[in-house]
């Protein structure tokens, strides 16, 4: 029988080898069953490739309206234009704010009718969400949006089928919101 001997450094290198390998297999893997999972499920838009130094504002609007006289300020005091998302249902408490952000230069997106998630609603109640929704946008500002954003950011492959068959840009945010209160 033969035996190896092997000094402790080459134990230490061939351990540290043996470990970074592994490493490299299981993050390839990793990525191999992350890839394989969504390589057929639709996504919306996160962002948009552009070679200026650009930023997209997107703010939702479902609750209520108590801040917007002081958000279209702050807005127009910076220059800054923005896209508020609206839910239908605040579209018919508010009509007046929903008026004042687009008359301020704002674009105005679908979130849904009633705010509803859209991945536990069946094809015709996702439609159906869609469709109110910018029926009540162009109602008021006598332009139909082309932006929808899915509600809490839940979504599926059906969801933005669904949203793209209605005709709408499904989008989506990349970094988190704020609370405008912690602003001032």
């Amino acid at each position: 029988m033969r035996y190896l001997v092997v000094g402790k450094r080459a134990m230490i290198a061939f351990v540290c080898l043996t470990l970074v390998m592994g490493s490299v297999l299981v993050a390839n893997l990793a990525q191999i069953v992350y890839t394989a999972g969504s390589i057929n499920k639709k996504h919306p838009i996160y962002s948009v490739e552009t070679t200026k130094p650009l930023v997209s504002l997107g703010i939702n609007c479902a609750w209520d309206n108590a801040d917007i006289p002081q958000v279209i300020q702050v807005l127009e005091d910076h220059g800054v234009k923005a896209t508020f998302f609206v839910v239908g249902d605040w579209c018919d408490r508010y009509p007046e704010s929903v008026k004042a952000l687009y008359d301020a230069g704002h674009e105005i997106g679908s979130h849904s009718d009633t705010h509803a998630d859209m991945t536990k609603l069946d094809r015709a109640g996702m439609e159906r969400e869609i469709r109110d929704s910018a029926a009540k946008i162009t109602a008021i500002t006598g332009k139909a949006p082309t932006l929808f954003r899915p509600p809490s950011g839940a979504y599926n492959s059906t969801v933005v089928e669904v949203i793209e068959a209605e005709g709408f840009y499904p989008i989506q945010w990349d970094c988190e919101c704020i609370n405008m209160k912690t602003i001032n």
